[in-house]
């Protein structure tokens, strides 16, 4: 149950890190926007980061829990979708 919650929480944070830093590079065109960007990020951000690590055991472990592919799914996974969402749904403008 650690595990799963170490996961989750180390996934969060890597997604909340993306979409700061998407919010960043392309302003959201409206606070709401701005909201569904961070709610997004921090979703698929916990969702990537639990479910790489059930796919790989590699690296150092913390809390039995791998800590590079929890990181890493949680960037890629919260990368891919406010990617597409800042590109195809229009969640923000040119900065």
């Amino acid at each position: 149950m650690l595990t799963i919650f170490f996961n989750i929480i180390v996934g969060v944070i890597a997604g909340g890190f993306v979409a700061w830093l998407a919010n960043l590079i392309k302003k959201p065109g409206s606070a709401v926007q701005s909201i569904v960007t961070y709610a997004l990020g921090l979703v698929f951000g916990g969702l990537g980061g639990q479910a790489a690590d059930q796919l790989l055991n590699w690296g150092p472990t913390l809390f039995g829990s791998s800590i590079i592919p929890v990181l890493a799914g949680g960037l890629v996974l919260s990368f891919v979708v406010l990617y597409a969402g800042k590109a195809w749904f229009k969640l923000g403008t040119q900065a």
